[in-house]
Order: C-alpha cells, then structure tokens, then sequence
C-alpha cells in the first residue's frame, strides 16, 4: 500500500520501525485505527501462532503433473492502483494515459472487468492467494490482525500442495536483502509483507523451501531486468510456478529513496514507472524460452485498488488483472465476477490440487481466459484380449476441456461403474460396446465407444509320464495345462486322464495349473496315456499325451532235486518254482518250463507247464531225472515268461554216488577131501573198482585175488571168507563154511565132492 495525504513521512517511518522491532511489520493507510501498544502487538501476535503443520522438504521428487490450462505460471503482483487508473475506463479497450504498456497488454490478450482484491489492505492479498484466507477478524477498520508476525501462519498453503503433487515453485523478490532465503524484515524497497511466502512457519522454518525465495535482480543482471527470473524461463528446467514481487520503485507503491522518481504513491508519476519496468521485463517474459516452446502463462494484477469499479460503477475494489501468453486469448474481455481467491482456484484447477480452504473451494476459476482444446476421451483395456471372468481393467484418457475430469462407463452387459481406471469381467463369450463419458468441471463430456470381445483363452497341455513302468506297478504322470494368450489367466478345473482317471488342477502359476494321477498299465508294451482338458468358463480345451513302455514283471525261478545226492541210475524228482517278485499287483506266472543237464542221464519229459500253487504269484511243475553216471550233474531251468512275466533261468547240481560195495563167490567143488584142489572165484559189484580180494580160509592160510585154488590137508570145517576192497576203500565181506571129508568115512550124503558151491 502506500501512505496517502495526511500522514507523516516522520510518523510512518517511527511507526515502521517500531513494528519491525516485534517482526509485527504491517502497512498503514488513512482511517487506519489508532497506534496500539507494544504489548497488545505482542500479545496479538502470539495469539496467532498455532501448532506447525509443515509439510516435510525432503519430499521425494515427483513429475510434475501436466496442467489443464498451462504447465509454467509466471504471477507479477503490482501495489495499489485499481483498473480504473491503468485503463483509465471499464476496458475494454483498455487506455490508460500513464500505462500504455499495460494498456496494450491488456487488449491484446485476456483482461478482466470485475476481478477483486481481498481486502484493501496490502499483505492479505499476498498470504491469500497463497493460503486461500485471511485472518479472523482482519478488516478495513480493524487491520492488525492482517499483519502477523511473519512465518506465523501455521495454514496449509500453496508450496504444501506442489510439493506433494510434484510442481515446482520459486519466488523472486526484488531488492530483498538476502540472495536467496526467508527475508522476514522490510529493508526498502523491499517490503517483507509483499512476499507472501514467508507469512508461513512450514516455510520459514524450512530451509529447502527457503532457499526457493531467491533475489530477482541481483548486481550481475546489468541491463537485463529482474535476470533471475528471466535466466530460469530461457532455462530446460524453469519451475512450474513462478512470482515476481517488484520492489516498491517498480510495483506503483512508492518509496522516498526511489531513483526513478516514484516517491509518493498514487502518482502518475509511479503508474508511468511502473508501466515502464513493465514495458522492460515482460517482453523479455514472453519471448523467454518456457513460453515460446511450452505451454505457459503470465498473471498480472495488483494486490489492492482504490475501491472503485468503472465495470458497475460500484465501490467494488476492481483491479486490472490480465492473463498473456501462448496459452492465453487474444483480444479477449470478461465480466465474470473474479477475486484473488480465483487466482488460488485456477492453479489448484491446473495441477489438479485440493483446495485449501472453503474459500477457494468456492471460488470460481478463470478458466474462459485460456484457449483450452475440446474435451476428448479414449480407453484402454487390459488385457486386450479378455477371457470370461478374467478382471479387465478399464483406462481412460482424457485431454482439453476443464479438469478435473470424471468418468462414467456402461460394460456393455447391462453394468455401469465409474473412476479412473475402472474394473469388469464378464461372464460369457461375446462382443460388448463400452461406452466411456468423460465429465468436466466446467459440465463439458465426451464419450467413446469401443468393442471389447471377449472369449475364452487358447489353452495346451503338457502329459509327463516316466519313459518306462511295469505291468501292475503304478506310475505317476501329471499334466500341466498353460493359458496360451498374451495376457493368461490360471485354467481351472479338471483333466481326466485314459488310464488314470481324473484330478483337479491346482499348483496354479500366472498363466498354468497342474494336476497328477496314478496309472496303473493291465498291458504291456508301449503304452500311450492320454489327458483331456475340457475347459472352463475362461478357456477352451485341450489334450496331451505321453509314451510308456510297460514291461513285463520280473520273477525269480529256482529248481529243487531230490534226493540229492542220489545213486547212479536211480531217478530224482526235480521241481521247478517260478515267482512274481514285482510290486504292485501280483500276478500268477503260467507257461512251461525247460529242463537241460550238463552230464548224462535222461529226463522224463523236457518240460513241464508251470501250475498255480497255494501262494498267489507262485506257480510250479517238476520232472523225473536219472543219472547214469557218477559224479555232479548240473540241472538247468528255463523259464520262457509269459505275457505278463519276465523268462528267467535257474540251475542247481545233483550228486550222483555209486551203488554199495557187494560181494560173493563160488567153490568147486562144493566140498572136497584133504588135500584136493578146490577153485575159489570171486566177483564184486557196486561201489568204485578196481577192487582187491582177500581170502582166508579157516584153516590159518589166507590168499589174494579174485580166482584162485585152495586145498586142505585135513578133513574139517574150515570158515572161508572173501574181503572186497574198493577204490574208494569201501568193503565188502562175504564168508562161508567150506567141509572136508575124510575120505574113509564117505561123503555124508548131502552136497557131495565135486558139485560148486556159491557164496
């Protein structure tokens, strides 16, 4: 504000110092009430700190939403001169003899005829739009509760919500006293309460947020006005949100140690200077690289007028406010009504924030001022080939028009939802027309259309069996059935497989599900297993198989002899006995079995067939052998198999042992007189020749050999007897009374001389 007549230069300049002392800086103009003291200022600032709510700095760096209308803002606020004294009328046209800059910015782009400050006092319009409200109880008659102490105000605010949505800010401040910070104390021409930023604690006591408020026309600028500002716009990486604060030579409001002559507000004098900082500085805005390569705008307006509005005649305070740019209308006027809270809701309405207060919830966005395409809408699906009851999701876009937008859908089978995305799923194959409305804040909608078919997935099957199993033995084979589309969904449901039966899928991956059974193969030889998968609501069916090789089961064969040992020549019965030795389902072996042997003797028959026994999986048969050698005779068995069973072979050794040592012999004659011959022949069979005969004949002699003569000298009873010795030194013993008759007796009857005898 400046100071109007009637106030002391003195007066001003004591009160001003007084009040920086307690950080409780604040503008005065005429009617302003009377001086309060230290300790009420005092105790009024205390009572308006409140509990910080800052938002923290080291927030993670977020891209930067696309605005709706512009994606950089550039805001120039100017001090103390209403629409009426830069347009010198109700524009337009605008024809302000002191501004013809301003004047011609005004008609060449957007101006507004009815756009009003918040209270005609200078720091509320500033904290205002950045907090979207002024303190309870700040007004014309009452303005010490417009002025807090500075980083007082604990209210959300503007930086809270870039931050959070990713927009960068910065501020320029011309001729504050720090290169970059939170200059909280007026050192003219800068003013502190023209800085809105720092009436926040979370942002004077942030020191990234701090370092944000930077000097706009440090000495290096030479004649490039305000080259801080202008060095970030012809920059890649310029803030989304800029504002300038003149100092009080260039912004109208005057200060006494002004070089441009500016010394006094309300003079044409600081109109004129400060159309001419203008006229320098916002060609050189425009012809930036941000706004001649992206989409940005430039707000011009003040912070309070002189309660006047030529719009209506009215003691509304009207303020020339101007929106340029490559966004903005050209040639373009409007008399709706506006206010500083407007300012708030265009930039929240831009990036898409939530409001801060009702004020600027109610507030109405200055939306006609921009050149905003038509409002479009399209969508998405995923995935973009849906199977019955597979989550489809839905994704709008939109672009023009007035954000934000809502969004309404019909799927297309009787359902609506709404949001950004959107889900659905249907329940059957079939084409749907999926209708998109996209709604504007401003009630402006589009809608598409687009044909969603759904249908259910192409699915394979994968059988895995073991390449070999065993008749009656079970196996295990799985199969895995696989969603084949580009976006699958889990299959569900059953396969049945032949032999095997069924089971039901599980072990679910993104796109697959498998499922194992028990097969137990009745044949043998290459079996195929075969799996059927009949589908589900989602996906069609589908089959698979894999090879076996079934093998006959294995037995174990033995053959028995017995007697074992035997006698040579004399028959042993010899038993075969085949067994099923595999797992699973024991199986009587059948068929017949051969008989061989590695000596001589002869079978009965060559083979036998196998019979069942009491044992299940045991069968047996048996065969007559005899020998006709002496010695070991290896039997062998031969078992062909089956259809089901495996040939084997088995082999046992059968003793074969002589017949025992006998022995006898003859006399001739078959009794004798003393000293006549008598013929003794010996004969010997079984056990192992050669043999050796031994005689003695009863009458102290004894003799060798097989055949031999005796004769006694005396008549008698001699006992004769014959002692076989084998080979084996096995004997055999045969003895007889020989009698010798006395020749002058006579024979006795009976036997007779010279008839053989046999032993």
């Amino acid at each position: 504000m400046r100071c109007l007549k009637g106030d002391s230069n003195t007066s001003t300049k004591l009160v001003r110092q007084a009040v920086q002392s307690l950080n409780v800086l604040r503008h005065h103009r005429l009617h302003r009430p009377n001086r309060v003291s230290e300790s009420l200022i005092i105790l009024l600032a205390i009572s308006l700190v409140l509990v910080s709510g800052q938002i923290p700095s080291n927030l993670a760096a977020l891209t930067p939403p696309t605005g709706a209308y512009f994606d950089h803002l550039v805001v120039i606020m100017m001090e103390n001169e209403g629409i009426n004294q830069i347009c010198g009328r109700n524009p337009p046209p605008c024809n302000g003899s002191n501004s013809p800059y301003m004047s011609s910015l005004a008609n060449s782009y957007g101006i507004s005829r009815q756009y009003l400050s918040l209270i005609i006092t200078s720091w509320p319009n500033y904290y205002g739009i950045l907090g979207a409200f002024i303190p309870s109880g700040c007004s014309i008659t009452n303005q010490n509760p417009c002025y807090p102490p500075a980083g007082s105000l604990t209210s959300p605010n503007l930086a809270d919500r870039f931050e959070a949505a990713g927009v960068s800010w910065k501020g320029y401040m011309e001729s504050q006293a720090v290169a970059t910070g939170c200059a909280t104390e007026t050192h003219e021409p800068y003013t502190h309460e023209h800085n809105g930023f720092v009436a926040f604690q979370d942002i004077t006591n942030n020191t990234s947020r701090c370092n944000k408020i930077v000097l706009a026309n440090p000495t290096t600028c030479g004649a490039v006005r305000d080259c801080a500002l202008i060095n970030d716009l012809n920059s890649p990486s310029a803030p989304n949100f800029m504002w300038l604060t003149p100092n009080d030579c260039n912004d109208m409001r005057a200060w006494s140690g002004c070089s441009n002559g500016c010394t006094s507000g309300g003079t044409s004098t600081c109109v004129r200077d400060g159309d001419n900082y203008l006229g320098s500085l916002v060609p050189n805005i425009l012809n930036s690289n941000t706004f001649t390569t992206t989409r940005a705008a430039l707000f011009i307006t003040f912070d309070e007028g002189e309660g006047y509005c030529p719009l209506n005649n009215s003691t509304e305070d009207c303020l020339y406010a101007v929106w340029a740019g490559p966004v903005a209308k050209t040639g373009f006027a409007s008399s709706q009504l506006y206010n500083q809270y407007s300012l708030t809701k265009t930039i929240e309405v831009n990036w898409n924030l939530p409001s801060l207060t009702s004020n600027d919830a109610a507030a109405v966005p200055m939306s006609e001022f921009f050149n905003i395409p038509p409002l479009s809408a399209d969508f998405s699906t995923t995935p973009s080939d849906p199977a019955p009851l597979q989550t489809i999701q839905f994704t709008a876009s939109a672009t023009g028009g007035i954000q934000p937008y809502s969004y309404q859908w019909e799927f297309g089978d009787g359902t609506v939802g709404a949001g950004n995305p959107a889900t659905h799923s249907y329940s059957t194959n079939s084409t749907y027309n999926v209708k998109l409305t996209v709604h504007t804040s401003a009630s402006e909608t589009a809608s598409v259309v687009h044909a969603v078919t759904v249908a259910a997935h192409s699915t394979g099957m994968t059988v895995t069996c073991p390449s070999s199993g065993t008749l009656g033995v079970a196996f295990q084979c799985s199969a895995t059935v696989t969603d084949t589309s580009a976006a699958p969904v889990t299959p569900i449901g059953n396969v049945t497989f032949s032999p095997g039966g069924p089971c039901t899928l599980g072990e679910p991956t993104a796109n697959s599900s498998s499922c194992s059974v028990s097969v137990t193969s009745s044949t043998v030889g290459l079996v195929i297993v075969r799996g059927s998968y009949p589908g589900d609501a989602s996906h069609l069916a589908s089959g698979g198989n894999a090879s076996v090789t079934v093998n006959k089961r294995a037995t174990s064969v033995t053959v028995v002899c017995s007697p074992n040992p035997v006698q040579n020549n004399t028959t042993t019965n010899c038993s075969a006995n085949v067994v099923d030795v595999d797992a699973g389902t024991v199986l009587t072996p059948g068929g017949s079995v051969a008989f061989a042997t590695n000596s001589t003797g002869y079978f009965n028959v060559p083979s036998c067939t196998l019979a069942s026994t009491a044992t299940t999986g045991t069968a047996s048969c048996s065969v007559a052998y005899t020998p006709n050698m002496i010695g070991h005779h290896g039997i062998t068995l031969q078992y062909g198999g089956d259809t089901s069973h495996m040939a084997n072979s088995a082999e046992t050794v059968e003793t074969v042992a002589p017949a025992p040592l006998t022995t006898r012999f003859t006399i001739s004659p078959g009794s004798s007189i003393p000293g006549q011959p008598v013929n003794f022949t010996a004969t010997a069979s079984g056990g192992t020749g050669p043999y050796s005969y031994n005689w003695t004949f009863g009458d102290g002699s004894s003799a060798t050999g097989q055949t031999l003569i005796h004769s006694f000298s005396t008549s008698g009873s001699y006992n004769v007897t014959l002692t076989v010795l084998d080979s084996s030194m096995r004997t055999s013993t045969s003895s007889s009374v020989f009698i010798v008759f006395d020749p002058s007796v006579g024979s006795g009857g009976g036997g007779g001389w010279g008839h053989p005898k046999l032993v």
